[in-house]
């Protein structure tokens, strides 16, 4: 099953056009939900499992090496909510948590943020999350994981992109 329209091997940037563009396209799969309050979506949507993307055997043009690529694959917010398929990483719940926002006409984006790692030169943007605008606040809503919180973020992130 191709969840999303084009294989996505472009980084954060080509990730959080296709991740706008399933909002933008799909927000209306969220209408069985319009009535919840943000608290409540946010915590249905971290009760979908968390369930890493699937991993394909990729040749590497200069060493010959066959090795192990994570395949990004981003799913509209009626699979991640109706788990069609197996629940959701991060991105795939940051989109449903955005359309959501979108739905009820309130103000959203994309932040992508990494940590830095002992063996890394660079900080790479690991993880994606929406966040809802309120009056005059960004409210991170990152729904990943069961134990996460509204408005609170699970590390200090040393690296933060709004996409």
């Amino acid at each position: 099953m191709k969840l999303s329209k084009v294989i996505l091997t472009g980084g954060p940037k080509q990730t959080g056009e296709q991740m706008k563009w399933l909002v933008n396209e799909y927000f209306r799969d969220m209408a069985p939900w319009a009535s919840c309050s943000m608290l409540e979506i946010f915590n249905k949507i971290k009760k979908i499992p968390f369930v890493f993307d699937p991993v394909r055997k990729e040749k590497d043009p200069k060493t010959g090496k066959i090795e192990k690529v994570r395949q990004e694959l981003l799913k509209r917010p009626k699979f991640t909510m109706e788990m069609i398929g197996p629940g959701g990483d991060c991105d795939d719940k940051a989109i449903a948590m955005a359309s959501w926002a979108k739905l009820n006409g309130l103000p959203w984006r994309f932040v992508a943020v990494g940590r830095k790692r002992p063996d890394m030169r660079t900080i790479p943007l690991t993880h994606v999350f929406a966040e809802v605008k309120i009056l005059d606040s960004w409210i991170p809503c990152d729904c990943t994981y069961a134990f996460n919180n509204l408005g609170q973020l699970l590390y200090a992130y040393e690296r933060r992109e709004v996409l």
